[in-house]
């Protein structure tokens, strides 16, 4: 995602100067691999939704007027390096990407409630035996009843393994005959669920078709939530939750400068809209364009204009 930080100081009439422009994504040979045209009344930051398009440059641009920038951040995936060489060696795919064996393992875990002291992170200690009385078994109170680990990453998540309270037979394990798995990014926002509806035995292994997140979350109605251990196979994608902008500090440029206003002050980290207190990009008029090299090639998810 991209954020656009707009110009604030002059009300309306600032502001509006963005309310009509496209905002394009070049890969590192600048060629255009995707196009946005915004056309609504612009507020004081804009949040687009860029699609993970894979790409190393943002540039936006306005058909006439000024072009008014406070900041622009970039919100994704870096991928790899941006290369310092000929663009004609361009790497044509992504680099092998190191898999993780149990991306749950040991991971923080919560759950809606505590029962007996079988608290979440019993179902992430790499303890597969579902007999209770061995003290490693989660177990609600009741209620609303759910379990969620954060991964700590951003995974492509490909199958996922439960294991079930077992030491009472079908009355254990009925438990989890029918239970909700979620997969969340690092927003918390859900990407894929999916319904489990079937005679539960001793391990339940999903096949989750290497959905992209960060959280997993189990959930069950009406019944307690028992689970011996949760393990999540996949492939890391980023080793930390990328909550970085991508355009901080990067080089910026714009097609003229008015005053002093020049385009590396919408990627300074400050995205105050007062014109006066000096932070905020200004074109001179004619072409109008502005665009930041972020250096590296990556998987862009969002755009802030502020």
């Amino acid at each position: 995602d991209v954020k656009i930080y707009n110009r604030v100081d002059c009300g309306a009439y600032c502001t509006s100067l963005l309310n009509q422009f496209t905002i394009e994504v070049l890969d590192n040979g600048m060629n255009v691999v995707s196009s946005q045209a915004y056309d609504d009344t612009a507020p004081a930051m804009i949040h687009l939704q860029m699609g993970n398009v894979e790409g190393s440059y943002v540039r936006i641009s306005v058909p006439d007027g000024y072009l008014c920038l406070a900041e622009v951040e970039v919100y994704g995936n870096k991928l790899y390096d941006f290369p310092t060489f000929s663009p004609t060696n361009i790497p044509t795919t992504v680099p092998s990407l190191s898999p993780k064996p149990n991306l749950a393992l040991h991971r923080p875990a919560q759950q809606s409630s505590i029962a007996g002291g079988a608290g979440a992170d019993l179902a992430v200690d790499g303890n597969t035996n579902g007999n209770f009385g061995e003290g490693s078994v989660t177990h609600t109170s009741g209620g609303s009843n759910w379990w969620m680990v954060d991964l700590q990453v951003i995974a492509s998540i490909r199958d996922v393994k439960i294991y079930n309270r077992i030491n009472c037979g079908s009355q254990c394990t009925s438990l989890l005959n029918q239970f909700v798995i979620e997969v969340l990014d690092y927003d918390m926002q859900i990407v894929s669920s999916h319904a489990h509806d079937d005679t539960a035995g001793a391990i339940i292994h999903l096949q989750m078709g290497n959905v992209e997140g960060s959280y997993i979350r189990i959930s069950v109605s009406d019944k307690y939530l028992v689970l011996a251990e949760v393990e999540v196979y996949g492939t890391m994608l980023s080793p930390t939750i990328p909550k970085l902008n991508l355009a901080l500090g990067k080089p910026a440029q714009q097609s003229s400068t008015a005053e002093v206003a020049v385009a590396g002050l919408a990627v300074d980290g400050n995205t105050n809209g007062n014109f006066g207190e000096g932070s905020v990009t200004h074109t001179s008029g004619g072409s109008n364009w502005w665009m930041v090299d972020l250096q590296v090639i990556a998987s862009i998810r969002d755009v802030k204009i502020y």
